[in-house]
């Protein structure tokens, strides 16, 4: 059975439910937990009337927080510029060594926390969080070449 035909046969089934008696409750779980194969307790928690199924429908899921936050993109972005744009992959192992470099040089001003999430981001994470960039630089790169022709 299909997650959509779950959620048709709960909203079929849980009115009747919701005013049948004891005894017709446990034959509708019954009917209802052979059918979706859900376990009874589980059955009884999402026929009960106080559940809402469609609550990730109407309002959504929750958003994880941002764990690299407008600092650590900044500091990123300016070691990716200074280091000539490369792919995320490259660029994650040198981030930290670099950061540290421009520190020293005062080109940035050095920060014990930004250093930490320079060290756990993944090269996912950078290609993910760069992509933008990286559209608008080809963007502009396109733009130029299409000019000049």
């Amino acid at each position: 059975m299909t997650n959509m035909s779950k959620k048709e046969l709960l909203s079929a089934i849980k009115p009747r439910y919701l005013k049948a008696c004891r005894k017709e409750k446990g034959e509708i779980l019954k009917e209802f937990c052979t059918n979706t194969r859900y376990s009874r307790k589980y059955a009884i928690k999402i026929l009960a009337a106080g559940f809402d199924h469609n609550r990730i429908a109407k309002v959504g899921r929750k958003q994880r927080k941002r764990k690299y936050d407008s600092a650590v993109m900044q500091t990123i972005m300016l070691i990716w510029k200074t280091l000539d744009f490369p792919c995320g992959t490259r660029l994650q192992p040198m981030l930290v060594e670099m950061y540290q470099v421009l520190a020293r040089h005062k080109e940035i001003i050095a920060d014990n926390e930004i250093e930490e999430k320079l060290k756990t981001i993944s090269s996912s994470t950078l290609d993910r969080r760069l992509k933008r960039e990286i559209d608008r630089k080809i963007l502009r790169i396109t733009a130029t070449l299409k000019v000049r022709k």
